[in-house]
């Protein structure tokens, strides 16, 4: 048997970046669900509060399949109602993660460069936060990369499991578990008709299940997938739309400092010696693994109005990392060293990047969330101390669920209103700030006539200013 010493020089790479990951876990222990996670605490407080019978809240409720949400009420009746036991519950996964990419990685990379790879998946601001955030896509992406090593394995068993829960985490997990199929089918070297039907039944249980839930739903609400409240969301649009939005999706994808590595990754492909020959070529499974990885969401999201966001790219910013790490463990150690450096100086620069309005900042995917949440919790604390309801104050996402599911804690025990403002009553506050996805929010100067600033919050990049309508 390996002994510990042996086991801790084989494993340095994942321990190291394992221990980075607990102390974000220690810095982030009371920081409150934000942005759709405000939605997946609300959620979860109903099943906790029926003692897991309802699964279903009617009144909050956008198709989006609760396991998620049920796996928090769960830890919460075993461990207690706390902001602490939700970012415990969420640093398994995260070291789950860590741990499946480590594997992956070992194919392609020496142990140093190893290493290199996770510490540029811990510093990059899309997993950071996601996993201060106790974001979903955390466990979106362990479950990725758990079923792509299982069927590198041949361990069906695992990527079934893996397959079935995806889907009930979120509704986007359709398209990675489709990604998941075309990867198999990657992997096995042969696209004939035989081969996809034998590989499809590792993903029947997942349908069922999928199906199931979903027909359960429709009994209890009358609808699939797409409520009265989301329709929006999820019709197809012109095709001017359509363009727009797979640029919206490039700018995204590019976002938070990885336009540095893609931009190297491009050099690193097309770069030719004094001979004219290609010095370093990314391996062509890492090129198929990333567009595979990428093209079931943009086939079937990029036609919706569905926002788009860093996060939605997460399972294939590894491969991306991989590929450009698999590069420079080929040069000379003095360009190593430099390009590491400001790679990573960019990286993590970029959580402080403003981009200007109207411009999404994505503050779900970056540490400038940190300062928002700051001034947030001050704003309600001054509410609380001069007695102002909550009826009374006009918001827009993301403070449009009650504070009191973002923070656990009844003292912060606000549902704000979001009447229109244009229509909104004499004496009414209205909040404005440039973390808002309302665009008109998001300007600095409000339209609107007869509004008096009556408080505002400055911690940067974030600020917040509440009006009073007169």
């Amino acid at each position: 048997m390996e002994t510990i010493k042996a086991r801790i020089n084989k494993d340095w790479p994942f321990i190291m970046a394992s221990a980075i990951a607990f102390i974000y876990l220690v810095f982030s222990i009371s920081i409150p669900f934000f942005s759709d996670m405000s939605y997946i605490s609300s959620v979860a407080h109903n099943i906790y509060e029926t003692n897991l019978h309802n699964l279903i809240d009617f009144k909050n409720d956008n198709g989006t399949p609760p396991l998620y949400s049920l796996y928090f009420s769960i830890i919460w009746k075993l461990f207690g109602y706390k902001l602490w036991v939700s970012h415990l519950a969420v640093f398994p996964f995260f070291i789950g993660f860590i741990y499946q990419f480590y594997r992956f990685s070992q194919k392609y990379l020496t142990t140093k460069a190893t290493f290199i790879a996770l510490l540029f998946i811990i510093i990059d601001p899309t997993f950071m936060t996601q996993f201060i955030l106790m974001g979903y896509d955390i466990i979106l992406v362990f479950l990725f990369f758990l079923s792509i090593n299982a069927i590198s394995k041949n361990n069906y068993k695992l990527l079934i499991m893996s397959t079935i829960i995806i889907p009930l985490i979120n509704i986007r997990g359709f398209s990675i578990v489709i990604s998941i199929f075309f990867i198999q089918l990657f992997f096995l070297k042969n696209g004939n008709l035989k081969s996809i039907v034998a590989t499809l039944k590792y993903y029947i249980p997942a349908i069922i299940v999928t199906i199931t839930w979903f027909t359960f739903h429709y009994f209890q609400t009358s609808w699939i997938v797409v409520s009265n409240q989301n329709t929006s969301l999820h019709h197809i649009s012109s095709l001017t739309w359509i363009f727009k939005n797979f640029i919206f999706e490039i700018i995204a994808f590019n976002s938070n400092g990885r336009l540095v590595i893609i931009a190297g990754l491009l050099l690193f492909y097309f770069f030719k010696n004094k001979n004219k020959r290609v010095i370093n070529r990314i391996p062509r499974e890492l090129i198929i693994l990333i567009m595979l990885s990428l093209a079931p969401f943009i086939i079937i999201f990029t036609p919706l109005h569905y926002p788009v966001g860093p996060r939605y790219f997460m399972i294939a910013y590894p491969f991306i990392y991989l590929s450009f790490v698999y590069n420079i463990q080929k040069i000379k150690i003095k360009y190593q060293k430099l390009i590491i450096t400001l790679s990573v100086s960019i990286i993590v620069l970029s959580n402080f990047w403003v981009n200007p309005y109207p411009y999404s900042n994505s503050w779900d995917s970056s540490l400038k969330s940190i300062s928002y949440l700051k001034i947030q919790k001050q704003m309600l604390v001054d509410f609380k101390d001069v007695k102002l309801s909550g009826e009374s104050i006009i918001v827009d996402f993301p403070l449009h669920k009650n504070m009191k599911y973002n923070y656990l804690d009844n003292n912060y025990n606000f549902q704000f209103s979001i009447k229109s403002i244009e229509q909104a009553p004499k004496g009414s506050y209205i909040i404005y700030s440039n973390v808002y996805n309302n665009l008109e929010l998001r300007n600095e100067k409000p339209s609107i006539d007869n509004l008096n600033l009556y408080k505002e919050y400055h911690c940067y990049p974030a600020w917040i200013k509440v009006y009073r309508k007169e």
